[in-house]
């Protein structure tokens, strides 16, 4: 039983998320659903937290509003146009929800955020700059390189 205990625990694991006052769960709902959005890596950690479980309460309700279209329909109803129109938003909150939590699960390397070409090419431009620089005062003092 406590192996079992165990692996609940780590894939249940919502303590940061749960120990966030009112306001941090609030900037955890925006770095979570947005795009853009500066946060400190407890609230990031909580947005992972929080972004497993609105993916399975997502599938869910997904799932249950299928059911309801399906026998809407059978019925010819007015009610078949909206779960038809709710379950198209709910396909599209669940892509994006799943689409989110992949982002911020996976680290800032793996992700591109990171790009090691790019700061090479910055660590070089200031090194060039800098040589530059140096190399232009020696050139002046000397007069005698050209």
């Amino acid at each position: 039983m406590e192996l079992f205990d165990l692996q609940y625990r780590e894939k249940v694991n919502i303590d940061v998320y749960r120990s966030c006052t009112w306001r941090e769960k609030r900037d955890v709902l925006n770095v979570f659903w947005r795009t853009n959005v500066e946060a400190t890596s407890r609230i990031v950690e909580a947005a992972v937290q929080y972004g497993y479980y609105a993916v399975i309460c997502l599938i869910v309700v997904m799932l249950e509003l299928a059911l309801i279209l399906v026998v809407a329909l059978s019925h010819n109803s007015i009610v078949a146009g909206l779960s038809a129109f709710a379950e198209l938003f709910m396909i599209w909150s669940t892509w994006w929800a799943i689409k989110r939590y992949r982002v911020l699960k996976t680290p800032a390397k793996e992700s591109g955020l990171f790009d090691p070409a790019l700061v090479d090419a910055d660590l070089f431009d200031v090194a060039d700059a800098k040589s530059g620089a140096v190399l232009e005062r020696a050139d002046q003092a000397t007069r005698f390189v050209e």
